[in-house]
């Protein structure tokens, strides 16, 4: 993910009804590209959100997972 702003940006991901089922990170950033890895062993196949946030901007994207 790429940070454009420097402040405090979580990540989190919801399943298809809503319900957050995971917060990645809240910390603080300065400008620049980002990578993180996760598992996603305790989770299903299916479609899921991810939404990147502060107080002043949110992007939300879909992930799919196919075991």
């Amino acid at each position: 993910f790429d940070i454009s702003e420097e402040g405090i940006y979580r990540m989190e991901a919801y399943d298809v009804i809503g319900k957050k089922i995971k917060e990645f990170f809240i910390n603080n950033f300065k400008p620049g590209k980002y990578r993180f890895d996760f598992s996603v062993d305790n989770l299903s196949s299916g479609v899921y959100l991810y939404r990147l946030l502060n107080d002043k901007y949110s992007s939300t994207k879909k992930l799919i997972i196919i075991k």
